[in-house]
């Protein structure tokens, strides 16, 4: 969940996508969510009913409701920097199957807008690679 430097420090570094984990068993998420990656069913009912959900930030699968839940969690556990991702040609219609015809890529884009004014809300304000290298070399 948080970036990490593989092998040497000051070579490459990973910048996970935010995944954030909700519901009961949410403490288990990250041993438990994988184990059951083989029964689909099975998340999809601890999801339903608030046992288990898995919370990626990404405006493909996850509603705005789903996703302020997963920026509220990730700020409340303390994570130092929030990776949001989309696959690019969603920014087109009918590329991907999150994005299928033009009313598509308006909910795509209400999507970024309604998160941008949350976590400005939230006061978190976006960075680029020199500040997270910046922050690095800080800590």
């Amino acid at each position: 969940m948080r970036p990490w430097w593989i092998g040497k420090s000051g070579g490459l570094m990973e910048l996970p996508l935010t995944t954030v984990y909700w519901g009961l068993l949410r403490q288990l998420g990250h041993w438990l969510y994988p184990a059951l990656w083989r029964t689909p069913r099975l998340r999809g009912a601890l999801a339903r009913i608030g046992m288990l959900e898995r919370i990626p930030l990404t405006p493909e699968g996850v509603t705005l409701e789903e996703a302020v839940r997963g920026i509220d969690i990730a700020i409340d556990d303390g994570l130092p920097l929030l990776v949001f991702s989309f696959h690019s040609p969603s920014l087109s219609p009918a590329y991907t199957p999150y994005v299928r015809d033009e009313a598509g890529v308006d909910v795509l884009y209400d999507w970024w807008r309604e998160v941008f004014a949350y976590l400005a809300r939230r006061g978190m304000a976006p960075t680029s690679v020199r500040g997270v290298l910046d922050s690095i070399a800080l800590a």
